[in-house]
């Protein structure tokens, strides 16, 4: 039965180069199985940046079209405020029923209620950041700081509805509009999630993949611990970075690296099947990150990844992360995002047998915490209640 369209557009990378294309991709999956068709608008950077100009292509279930990405201050410009895209495609689906605008900028969100306010489409937020500005140049950060309280403290208030990534933004909206709360999902079905790795031998097999950041995790951070414990048995792999980028941010570490030889292993960029792939072939993913408005109003799906692959996870305790964490059976949070706390929690580690690190691993394969699938009779609830204006 097809209930009709919903349009989900925003920033993200389809199908996966960036982790708003995995959240959206498993929240559309969902959507599929309730009976919508799914028509997703996406920004694509090998795009010539034109008005009016876009891609359209199919992707599994759904169809894409793809905008070029900005680049210049002025294509920001364009792009911050323009709806045409949007307008385009209601011409071609006639029975849309909803718009699902993920993290989207103020104006054009502004444009896009007020173009449907009439005609029987609802319009839904997908809020998954409450954006920092620290570290940019002047422009840029009154540009992001003032499109952010827009549409953070104004416009996702008298949305129909709106769907949130954490507790704190959950408790945020409750009261001003209908909230969901999903955090980053999988389809479990998919093969990258069903190989597991068996490691033997009693080195200790860290890993951390992402994006490092000023604002965000703290790569340096574990590296200083990890130093402390150079006589121990360990390897820790790190995806997203090289040893060069690292070290244009860190040029103090240089001797700490080489003292470190084999133990710290840079790997770079790498394609999202060949990370998972490294994720499980490791005991502990890790990461660190300071305790603010920022890291708690989002989830990390670096976090969901890990669990989901089975490999326990050691980090700080910000967002929702500690609901899912156990001490000692698939992960150790800290309790005070202390630095020394980290270096104990180490500590602790490294005195681990390696049954104790395989039964962490198998008790986290078997969790299933962030399967889609645990989510549709909560997402097909909430959109039965913006359809029919259920208080």
């Amino acid at each position: 039965m097809n209930k009709g369209t919903i349009v989900y557009l925003g920033g993200f990378e389809l199908p996966d180069k960036n982790a708003a294309a995995h959240r959206v991709m498993s929240n559309a999956k969902i959507l599929k199985h309730l009976g919508y068709n799914v028509v997703f608008v996406d920004v694509d950077k090998d795009l010539e940046y034109k008005k009016s100009v876009y891609q359209v292509k199919n992707l599994e279930d759904f169809t894409v079209w793809s905008q070029p990405y900005p680049k210049t201050h002025y294509q920001w410009l364009h792009y911050l405020r323009d709806i045409s895209i949007v307008k385009k495609i209601e011409k071609n689906y006639p029975n849309i029923k909803m718009v699902i605008c993920y993290n989207y900028p103020s104006i054009a969100l502004r444009k896009i209620q007020k173009y449907f306010s009439n005609k029987n489409v609802k319009v839904v937020s997908d809020c998954t950041e409450w954006y920092d500005t620290s570290g940019m140049n002047l422009l840029s950060k009154m540009i992001k700081g003032l499109d952010s309280f827009y549409r953070m403290r104004i416009l996702q208030k008298k949305v129909d509805g709106i769907i949130v990534i954490s507790n704190l933004l959950d408790n945020y909206y409750m009261g001003h509009t209908k909230t969901l709360l999903l955090p980053p999902l999988v389809d479990v079905r998919e093969s990258k999630w069903k190989i597991n790795y068996a490691l033997n031998g009693e080195e200790i097999n860290f890993v951390y993949a992402g994006s490092p950041s000023r604002n965000k995790d703290k790569l340096n951070e574990i590296i200083k611990i990890l130093a402390k414990f150079i006589d121990k048995n360990f390897k820790f792999k790190i995806v997203g970075i090289t040893k060069e980028e690292y070290l244009l941010k860190n040029q103090n570490h240089e001797l700490l690296l080489k003292n470190m030889k084999e133990k710290i292993v840079f790997i770079g960029r790498v394609s999202h099947q060949e990370s998972i792939r490294i994720v499980k072939e490791s005991d502990f993913s890790v990461f660190y990150r300071e305790s603010n408005r920022m890291t708690n109003a989002g989830f990390p799906t670096k976090f969901v990844e890990s669990i989901s692959c089975g490999i326990p996870v050691i980090s700080t305790d910000t967002s929702d992360l500690k609901e899912y964490i156990i001490d000692g059976e698939n992960g150790y949070l800290t309790k005070n995002n202390n630095i020394k706390e980290l270096q104990n929690i180490f500590d602790v580690i490294f005195r681990l047998k390696r049954e104790h690190v395989n039964k962490m691993k198998e008790l986290t394969q078997k969790s299933n915490f962030f399967s889609h699938d645990n989510y549709i009779s909560e997402m097909d609830q909430f959109l039965d209640e913006i359809q029919n204006n259920i208080e």
